[in-house]
């Protein structure tokens, strides 16, 4: 039980920031959301309807928040790899999860049986290179994500738009936008092909599980970062991309395995690995809203820990997840 101890510790404790969603139940080990913590929840005016505007909705509201993020964390970054506590190449990627919530009801994709879906994908945005490239990512990656995740939650098409935003510098990136409410992934354009990898499997994961994001990041970030890193390096090495430093399966981004005993403390807990501040409310400039990467580290390295264990278990996790949805 000690290695989930770091997962439900950020579970178990109270948010003190206001945000559209809290926990309904706060007993350790048992906690209870009314929603989705983890996610940007925009509100969507009465008068947006079209699939364009809802995309320009999200843009609107989502690319502005995740550009400080990467501006902040690329200031924080600075400084870890002045201390050492980074290495001098790292690189961490913000990626943001979206719901869209209309007169105070989250939309979802018209209702189907959970479990043992079919994911299709259509592309926006890109020229003939990056399409064929990231359908190639995209073709390896699906079936090893399937054999570490089990089956997509849904059967449904997810758009692949690009936002053509190359924000970022070398110490922190964009790492795409996945809206749960219309399964559509918005991803920038990076110059790396390494980046397209890591970037899109680890978003290729959350939508995965689609509408039924887990509420806290704890498990939706946590999950999607273990299996990222056992998932990628996969994909790479199929592919013939070169990584001569291991950066697919070292990259401080999704664990921190060598300091897990040091960095397991209760201080890490909390519903959310940012401030709801920074999504939800006006930023304050200068500050990242707490202990983002330790938590988003260790969520990571606690779910690796699991898998490592037992290989099955995302796929037995989540089918049992998904069956709960379904009427008996």
């Amino acid at each position: 039980m000690k290695m989930l101890s770091v997962v439900l510790c950020l579970l178990a404790a109270s948010s003190v920031w206001s945000a559209p969603y809290r926990n309904v139940v706060n007993v350790p080990f048992n906690t209870r959301s009314d929603g989705p913590q983890g996610a940007l929840v925009i509100d969507v005016p009465a008068s947006t309807r079209s699939i364009n505007d809802l995309r320009q909705l999200v843009l609107q509201k989502a690319v502005p928040v995740q550009r400080e993020q990467v501006r902040l964390m690329a200031q924080q970054v600075r400084r870890w790899k002045q201390r050492g506590v980074l290495p001098k190449d790292a690189q961490i990627a913000i990626d943001t999860l979206v719901v869209l919530r209309e007169n105070g009801k989250i939309v979802q994709p018209p209702r189907t049986r959970y479990g043992d879906g079919t994911l299709s994908f259509a592309f926006e945005g890109w020229n003939a290179t990056q399409e064929a490239f990231l359908r190639q990512v995209i073709n390896t990656a699906v079936p090893l994500i399937e054999s570490v995740y089990g089956k997509p939650a849904q059967t449904g098409t997810v758009r692949v738009v690009n936002y053509d935003e190359q924000i970022g510098d070398r110490d922190a990136v964009a790492g795409g936008v996945f809206n749960a409410s219309t399964n559509e992934i918005l991803f920038p354009v990076y110059t790396s092909q390494n980046s397209v990898v890591i970037n899109l499997v680890h978003v290729l994961i959350h939508a995965f599980h689609g509408p039924l994001i887990f509420d806290y990041d704890a498990w939706e970030e946590g999950f999607a970062r273990a299996v990222t890193l056992v998932v990628a390096h996969r994909v790479a090495q199929t592919l013939g991309i070169s990584d001569p430093d291991g950066f697919f399966k070292t990259d401080p981004n999704f664990h921190a395995l060598p300091f897990y005993d040091l960095l397991n403390q209760p201080a890490l807990g909390n519903n959310v690995f940012i401030a709801p501040s920074l999504k939800q409310l006006p930023i304050t400039v200068g500050w990242l809203g707490g202990m983002y990467l330790p938590r988003m580290q260790m969520a990571g390295s606690a779910w690796l820990k699991v898998y490592l264990e037992d290989p099955d278990f995302f796929k037995k996790f989540n089918a049992q997840y998904y069956a709960q949805y379904n009427p008996n």
